[in-house]
C-alpha cells in the first residue's frame, strides 16, 4: 500500500478535493508541472528523493496521488529528453565551430595535424573540443573533404579544358581518323586552347581519345570496348579512393606514434630535470616551478602544466618515501629503540645519524613517522609471536586443561614460557608481558577448540612396502602426543 505523504501545512484532504473539483484537470496538471520546474526537480532522480522539495507547495494537492506520480514521470521523461537534446546540440555546435576553424586555417593537403595544432591551439573553438582524439578525427574528416574537393575542382577544370581542346580539334576540317598528332600539332600550337592544356602528354592523350571517338561512330564494336574501358577506369578510381583512405589511416597512425615518441622523450627529459634540481621532498609545486624555470630544459619538455605538476608530485612523493624508508631502517638498526620507547628517548639515540636529519625539517613530522613505525613494529611483533606459537609443538590440545589445573597449572605455563624464551620473537614482547601472556592463553583456547590432530591415515593413504607386505601400524584416532613429565 502506497504511503500517503503529508499534505501541505494548512491544506487538508477535504480542501484539496474541493480544489480538484473546482479546477479543470488540464490546468491542474499545468500548474503541477510549473511547480516541478520552479522547484528544480532533477530529470534523473526518483519520486522519493524529490518529494521533500514539493510536498509543502500549495500546488502539490491539485492532483491525486496517482495523478501526481504519473505527472512526475512524464515531466522527468520530457526534461531528460530535452537535456539530452541540448547536450547533443552543444556538441554539434562545438564541432561545427571546430570545422569552421579548420576552414579558416588555410589548410592544404600537405598540412599535418601537428601543424594545425600549433596554429590553432589558442583559439577557443579549438579548446571547446576537449578530447584530442575527437579533434584529430575531425581534422582527418576535413582532410578527406579537402582532397575530394581538390580532386573535383581539378577534374572540373580538366573537363572544361578538354571540351575546349576537342572544340579546337573539331574545327580542323582536314582532320580524319588517320591523322597523326605529330603532323597536326604545329598547326594548332598557337591557339590559346592548345596552350591552356597543362602538359604535352595530356594533349597527345586527348588527341588520341578524340580520334578514338570519331572511330567509334563508324565501328559499333568499339562502343563495347569503350564501355569496358570505362568500367576499368571506374574500378581504378575506386581503388585510388581506397588507397587514399588507407594513406590517411597510415598518416594518422604515423602521426600518433610520432607524437607518443615525442611525449615519451619529453617525460624522460623532465624526469631528468627533476632528479637534477629537486632534492627536497617537502618542496611545494609553486617553489619547484620557480626553481625549474631557471633551467633551459623547462621549455624543451613540451609537456602541459597538468603533466608537469603531476610528475613533480610523483617525484617528491618518491623522495619522501625513500627518506621514510631510510628513517625506519635507522630505527630498526638502533639498539634500545622498540615500539614502547618514548620519542624523546629514541630521538637522543638517533639524532646524530644523517638519516634523522634527512627525514624532514619538521620535528613534528619525524615524531609522527616514529609513532607510525611503533604501531607497525608492534603489529609485526604480535604477528611474529603468533607464528612462534604455531611452530611450538610442545603446545597441544591438552595444554589449556593442564594450565587451568589447580595443581601444577602454573608450572606447565612456566614450561611453555621457558621453551618460548629461547626465541627472539618471544623476547621482543618483554615490555608487554601481560598482553603476551594473554596471547598465549588465547592460542591455548583456540588449539583446545580444534581438538586433537587427525591421524595420518585420515589425510593420506597408507604407503605399502615394495614387497607387498601388510600396512604399517598407525596410531588410533584418540591417541595424543606424550606430555612432558611435570616436576
Amino acid at each position: 500500500v502506497e504511503e500517503k505523504p503529508p499534505l501541505p501545512i494548512g491544506l487538508d484532504e477535504a480542501r484539496a478535493a474541493n480544489m480538484r473539483i473546482a479546477i479543470p484537470l488540464d490546468i491542474r496538471q499545468s500548474q503541477f508541472r510549473e511547480m516541478l520546474a520552479e522547484r528544480a526537480v532533477s530529470a534523473f532522480s526518483t519520486w522519493e528523493k524529490e518529494l521533500p522539495k514539493i510536498v509543502f507547495d500549495h500546488r502539490y494537492g491539485l492532483l491525486t496521488a496517482k495523478e501526481r506520480k504519473l505527472a512526475f514521470d512524464e515531466y522527468t521523461k520530457s526534461k531528460a529528453e530535452d537535456e539530452r537534446n541540448e547536450k547533443k546540440a552543444k556538441i554539434r555546435e562545438r564541432r561545427d565551430a571546430f570545422r569552421a576553424l579548420l576552414e579558416q586555417s588555410a589548410i592544404n593537403t600537405r598540412t599535418s595535424y601537428m601543424d594545425f595544432v600549433q596554429r590553432a591551439n589558442r583559439d577557443p573553438r579549438f579548446k571547446a573540443v576537449e578530447k584530442n582524439r575527437e579533434r584529430e578525427s575531425l581534422f582527418d574528416e576535413f582532410m578527406i573533404h579537402i582532397r575530394r574537393r581538390d580532386q573535383q575542382a581539378t577534374k572540373s577544370k580538366l573537363d572544361t579544358l578538354k571540351e575546349q581542346f576537342f572544340s579546337l580539334l573539331g574545327e580542323q576540317q582536314y582532320l580524319d581518323e588517320t591523322a597523326k598528332w605529330a603532323k597536326l600539332r604545329p598547326l594548332v600550337d598557337e591557339d590559346s586552347r592548345y596552350k591552356a592544356v597543362p602538359t604535352a602528354t595530356l594533349r597527345a592523350e586527348w588527341f588520341h581519345e578524340y580520334i578514338t571517338q570519331r572511330k567509334l561512330k563508324l565501328d559499333p564494336e568499339e562502343v563495347k570496348e569503350q564501355e569496358r574501358q570505362k568500367r576499368v577506369e571506374e574500378s581504378m578510381r575506386a581503388r585510388q579512393q581506397q588507397v587514399d583512405r588507407e594513406r590517411v589511416e597510415n598518416d594518422k597512425l604515423i602521426s600518433s606514434q610520432r607524437q607518443q615518441h615525442k611525449h615519451s622523450e619529453s617525460v624522460h627529459r623532465f624526469n631528468a630535470l627533476l632528479v637534477d634540481l629537486v632534492k627536497d621532498p617537502e618542496m611545494t609545486w609553486k617553489a619547484g616551478r620557480r626553481l625549474l624555470r631557471k633551467d633551459r630544459r623547462w621549455e624543451d619538455t613540451g609537456l602541459s602544466k597538468e603533466e608537469r605538476e603531476a610528475m613533480f608530485t610523483e617525484h617528491v612523493d618518491l623522495l619522501a618515501a625513500r627518506r621514510k624508508a631510510q628513517f625506519r631502517e635507522l630505527l630498526d638498526e638502533t639498539e634500545g629503540v622498540t615500539f614502547t620507547t618514548p620519542w624523546r628517548e629514541a630521538r637522543r639515540k638517533v639524532k646524530e645519524d644523517s638519516r634523522y636529519e634527512k627525514m624532514s625539517s619538521s620535528e613534528k613530522r619525524r615524531e609522527r613517522e616514529f609513532e607510525r613505525w611503533k604501531e607497525d613494529s608492534y603489529m609485526r611483533a604480535k604477528q611474529d609471536f603468533k607464528e612462534l606459537l604455531k611452530e611450538t609443538r610442545f603446545i597441544t590440545h591438552r595444554s589449556l586443561s593442564l594450565v587451568k589445573q589447580a595443581a601444577g597449572g602454573e608450572a606447565h605455563m612456566h614450561d611453555i614460557e621457558q621453551i618460548l624464551n629461547k626465541d627472539k620473537r618471544y623476547l621482543v614482547l618483554n615490555s608487554i608481558n601481560q598482553e603476551r601472556r594473554k596471547m598465549i592463553m588465547n592460542y591455548l583456547e583456540d588449539v583446545a577448540k580444534r581438538g586433537p590432530p587427525p591421524p595420518p591415515t585420515a589425510t593420506e593413504p597408507v604407503r605399502r612396502s615394495g614387497g607387498g607386505g601388510p600396512p604399517a601400524a598407525t596410531p588410533s584416532a584418540s591417541a595424543a602426543p606424550p606430555l612432558p613429565k611435570l616436576s
